[in-house]
């Protein structure tokens, strides 16, 4: 790291050298110089950008004691974000959870970021609980509107077998997008009801984003769900009662 005159860094020239991501050892000596210089305190924007370096380099404990300390009675949505993303990528962990409760009870204002990450880790715990409390809270704050969080409703509940929960979330999306549509065959599939996933699909509207389904197959292996091109496809713009067909006859190659 490079010293201006007199051995002076300033706070800029740190906030420039994070920015660009550094390997932990320049972290670790930038941290150094924020510490030695008391820069901690008048310039949050630098500990903002210290626990996003400390979780880019994989490093979560440091992350952690840094945001815990926060110089500022809460830290900014932006962080409580990059924690609880941090967390949710742990199988079976309930951290972000409770990060989610101290979120609130900071009165931070979690966004739809925040929800897609909370609610992805509460399919990774033992019941549906958690899940079903954050999606009541994410009717009421109107994220539901939002694509991705969707997506993470239907994903979480398909997990705990909740197909028609799954399917009610699904059926009332005013967009939805190739990962709505696998979510939803996944939780169906997953839970050994390929025949009502095909039948549930020739009922809803016709689909609208077509092009994200040429060439694409969805193939049944084990409890996995691939993606695969198959000639069957081809460039055809395929509408729901197509795909629902599709399933329910098992036609292509791929399935068999």
């Amino acid at each position: 790291m490079q010293m201006q005159p007199h051995g002076h860094v300033c706070g800029r020239s740190l906030s420039q050298l994070l920015s660009k991501r550094p390997p932990i050892s320049q972290i670790k000596q930038i941290h150094a110089q924020i510490i030695a210089r008391s820069l901690a305190l008048s310039r949050c924007s630098l500990i903002d950008s210290l626990i996003h370096c400390y979780l880019h380099s994989k490093n979560l404990k440091i992350a952690r004691a840094l945001f815990d300390y926060y110089p500022l009675p809460s830290p900014p949505t932006l962080l409580w974000n990059l924690m609880i993303r941090a967390y949710s990528k742990l199988q079976h962990c309930s951290e972000p959870i409770s990060l989610f409760r101290q979120m609130l009870t900071a009165r931070a204002v979690p966004d739809e970021y925040t929800f897609t990450f909370v609610i992805t880790s509460c399919a990774h715990q033992e019941s549906a609980v958690h899940g079903q409390t954050v999606h009541g809270m994410v009717i009421k704050n109107g994220s539901l509107l939002n694509l991705y969080v969707a997506n993470s409703v239907i994903s979480m509940y398909g997990v705990f077998g909740r197909v028609d929960d799954a399917y009610i979330m699904f059926d009332e999306m005013s967009k939805r997008d190739v990962f709505s549509w696998t979510s939803l065959v996944s939780a169906y599939s997953k839970n050994g009801n390929m025949q009502r996933a095909g039948k549930k699909l020739i009922y809803i509207e016709e689909v609208k984003c077509s092009h994200l389904w040429e060439n694409w197959h969805w193939a049944k292996r084990g409890d996995a769900w691939c993606e695969d091109k198959c000639n069957d496809y081809g460039a055809l713009g395929i509408c729901h009662w197509d795909i629902a067909e599709y399933f329910l006859a098992g036609d292509c190659e791929c399935w068999k």
